[in-house]
């Protein structure tokens, strides 16, 4: 998967104890392991499996985790895909290539909105300066790292504008949502002492330089084409989600959520998205958060995207020096 910014783990209660073995089928190598863990009192299985292609020098590997009474269900389908892969030839050559039109062509005519494709060798700060130089009235510039998912996104609804019935406040969702992720930490007093560690504000007053930039995945780039740069029609920034599919996966909000949590935002902080991957968002911020109030956005941060604290800092403490001096937030959900 993608590199993520200061990702270090999610807390749970781990059991070390598991199963390992490696395989030879024939010219390749096949490794599995197995590992049970415990997550909010929930059992469960972590699979993995790798095969090993030596004349290519290339290998391939899954993953399979889920709680373990499903784990029987899908571990013959998991089975299954690698002795597919096993009996793959390894000498195989990839198809040629068509000289069709690239993924980042695709995907800028699969939304029908105006775009440009920007050469992968853009720095950080051209990408700003040719981000701002894009906005006019009426339509706000958005960066879209191509991916395939778009082809296969339902077509968008209309949705209600603000103060309409079925518009979500964004303040309100987020508090919700903060509530929800406690109630998974009620069930014991271990588990109510590991929330309150998680919310354990930051003291230190310290600054991390390394995240005030954009987060750009160039290989990525580079394998699709180009960044599009999409010239949406819309009259605010939030308005983006109304016309680009995102969201509604695992535990992202949807279009409808990112909308409201993104004009609260604006209106708080001047956030701006400015860059979406296959399953990131990025904010650019017009104006600097006040030292009071970076606690209150990074609970709130951790509720939009728990994978921040949960598969990264481990605490909104932690998250709290990342936000200080920073123009950027990234936010990912695994």
């Amino acid at each position: 998967s993608e590199p993520k910014p200061a990702a270090s783990g999610k807390p749970a209660e781990r059991n070390t104890n598991g199963a390992e073995n490696c395989q030879q089928m024939g010219e390749r190598t096949v490794y599995r392991a197995a590992y049970r863990a415990s997550y909010q009192n929930t059992p469960c299985i972590y699979r993995f499996s790798m095969v090993y292609f030596p004349k290519k020098g290339t290998c391939v590997w899954m993953m399979l985790n889920g709680v373990a009474k499903k784990m029987e269900e899908y571990g013959a389908v998991f089975d299954q895909l690698i002795q597919d892969l096993v009996c793959l030839d390894p000498d195989l050559e990839p198809e040629e290539e068509t000289g069709g039109p690239s993924l980042a062509e695709q995907v800028g005519a699969a939304l029908g909105l105006e775009y440009e494709i920007l050469l992968p060798q853009t720095s950080d700060k051209e990408l700003l300066r040719i981000w701002n130089m894009a906005a006019r009235p009426g339509v706000q510039p958005l960066l879209l790292l191509p991916d395939e998912c778009v082809f296969n996104a339902a077509p968008l609804p209309e949705y209600p504008q603000p103060g309409e019935a079925g518009r979500p406040d964004g303040a309100e969702f987020l508090q919700k949502r903060l509530e929800e992720l406690k109630e998974g930490f009620a069930h014991s007093p271990e588990d109510q002492a590991v929330w309150q560690n998680i919310m354990t504000p930051d003291t230190s007053g310290q600054m991390v330089a390394e995240n005030h930039k954009l987060f750009v995945h160039w290989e990525e780039v580079e394998k699709a084409g180009g960044l599009l740069l999409l010239k949406v029609p819309a009259a605010h920034p939030w308005d983006v989600f109304r016309r680009v599919p995102f969201g509604g996966f695992n535990a992202c909000p949807d279009n409808l959520e990112q909308m409201a949590v993104c004009r609260y935002w604006h209106n708080g902080y001047g956030a701006v998205p400015i860059l979406l991957g296959r399953d990131t968002l990025q904010f650019y911020l017009r104006r600097q958060p006040s030292e009071q109030s970076l606690y209150q956005l990074a609970c709130e941060m951790f509720a939009f995207s728990e994978d921040l604290v949960f598969q990264g800092v481990e605490t909104v403490g932690a998250l709290e020096p990342l936000l200080r001096g920073s123009n950027f937030w990234f936010f990912w959900w695994d």
